[in-house]
């Protein structure tokens, strides 16, 4: 499977440095090559499958787009299940998740929280004591379990591969991005807290030897969040 890399790193809270020119240009040049019969639509976003060039430009709008502010990506990952079964006998599924990853990769290139306290939360009508919240949290989840999940049901291996890689990554910030995630899991409240039980991730987040392995590579980091609280709420999600 061909993996599209990332080679910046994002610096700032609004949104993530331009994709690089390429990117998705190669995407579409293959999509073209794969589907020659589609016709180009007018409309900036896909709705049917004959819209399938419009996907690369779609996909450089979310990736490059500010964190909370990239409304299209849930129209993005519902348009790539919905055609699934197009996408994948035009021989092209290695290809979409291969850029989805990049999205991913390029939204987890970097962690920071915004802690609030509890004067800050009053002042936004919060009844939380206090507030962590992680840059690009939404967007990692939403890909997490609105895409990569669902679109790997009939492709179980792919989701596992993931998983796995994403929780040995050398990227520091991707893996207290791991730990975040993971945490989230044992929250009701969070919308995808039942990929709790799924195998590929229940085998690795009930592993108390690799979540205390993270948090130990990840110390340097750690030491540099600009929260008093994360660490600690993180570990007792965790069990550890």
């Amino acid at each position: 499977m061909k993996i599209l890399k990332s080679t910046r790193r994002s610096v700032s809270p609004f949104g993530t440095r331009p994709v690089e020119k390429d990117a998705f240009d190669d995407l579409l040049s293959v999509i073209q090559d794969r589907c020659p019969d589609l016709k180009p639509q007018e409309s900036a976003t896909p709705v049917l499958f004959q819209d399938f060039y419009l996907v690369p430009a779609l996909m450089r709008r979310v990736a490059e787009a500010p964190a909370k502010d990239a409304p299209e990506l849930k129209v993005l990952c519902d348009y790539l299940l919905k055609h699934a079964l197009e996408i994948t006998a035009a021989g092209l599924f290695d290809e979409m998740f291969s850029a989805m990853k990049f999205i991913f990769n390029r939204k987890t290139e970097i962690f920071m929280i915004d802690h609030h306290d509890k004067t800050h939360c009053e002042k936004m009508g919060w009844t939380d004591e206090y507030r962590d919240m992680v840059l690009f949290s939404d967007e990692r989840d939403i890909l997490v379990g609105g895409y990569f999940e669902p679109a790997t049901r009939e492709k179980p291996g792919h989701f596992s591969e993931f998983f796995r890689e994403w929780s040995e990554t050398e990227n520091l910030d991707r893996a207290l991005h791991f730990l975040d995630f993971s945490a989230k899991l044992s929250r009701s409240t969070f919308d995808f807290y039942l990929l709790g039980s799924h195998a590929a991730i229940s085998r690795i987040t009930r592993n108390k030897e690799i979540i205390r392995s993270l948090f130990q590579k990840c110390q340097p980091l750690v030491k540099k969040a600009k929260s008093p609280t994360w660490e600690k709420d993180t570990r007792a999600a965790l069990g550890i």
